[in-house]
């Protein structure tokens, strides 16, 4: 029976794996693949301080106490589990205040979201969007005043068969408010896309926010992709 157990305990950390990640803003695909398309909860950061300290916590203290592993473990789950409802709870309560935020300023989304920010969960980015723009601002959830929200406006260009390269597909397929604009860099034509759905490190190791940039010539041609850079 030993490689049985051995198999259940091995797809038991595949599933918690996924769910984790399905707990986090960047989610998972989780019916891959059928679908490539990502699902996120999105009530925890990417690396949750709190959720961290409680699985390595109950995971060494049970290495160390072997005489009482089962109980830590026991614990160890429960108290994980009412940190995911707490953090549940308190996305719900974010989404509020942001939709509250946005009535006062007088802007009507037609969609909305909240994203946990380091070290959550109680610091949280508000996304909106509209027919014309899309709005972006970081808030604590309690103890200060959310500040005037960061505009972006929507271009009405056509992009044409750019929007049908590869590049493009694989960055949309990712992004839930992706943002877009054109600008001119030393004679070149130049596309950015950026995911304002994306909560980047505070340190920024992960390379900046989730992004696109594309040049092109005076003949169309893509000169250049970058993923990743920091506006």
């Amino acid at each position: 029976m030993e490689p049985f157990r051995l198999f259940g305990f091995a797809y038991i950390g595949l599933l918690s794996h996924i769910g984790s990640d399905l707990l986090t803003s960047f989610g998972t695909a989780i019916f891959w693949p059928l679908t490539d398309r990502r699902f996120a909860l999105a009530q925890h950061y990417l690396i949750d301080p709190i959720f961290t300290v409680l699985a390595l916590g109950f995971l060494v203290a049970s290495f160390y106490l072997k005489h009482r592993r089962i109980s830590l473990v026991s614990t160890g789950l429960v108290a994980i589990g009412l940190y995911v409802v707490i953090a549940a709870a308190v996305q719900r309560t974010a989404f509020s205040r942001w939709q509250e935020f946005m009535a006062l300023q007088g802007i009507l989304p037609t969609r909305s979201t909240v994203v946990p920010l380091f070290p959550g969960p109680f610091r949280w980015l508000g996304v909106s969007e509209t027919e014309k723009a899309f709005y972006q601002q970081s808030f604590w959830l309690y103890g200060s005043k959310t500040e005037i929200p960061h505009l972006f406006s929507k271009t009405n260009a056509d992009l044409g068969d750019l929007e049908r390269l590869r590049e493009v597909q694989v960055f949309l397929s990712f992004a839930r408010f992706p943002w877009k604009r054109e600008v001119y860099d030393q004679g070149l034509r130049l596309v950015e896309y950026r995911e304002l759905a994306f909560a980047d490190h505070p340190l920024g190791i992960l390379g900046g926010p989730l992004s696109l940039r594309i040049w092109i010539d005076e003949a169309n041609s893509v000169r250049k992709v970058q993923f990743g850079h920091r506006f």
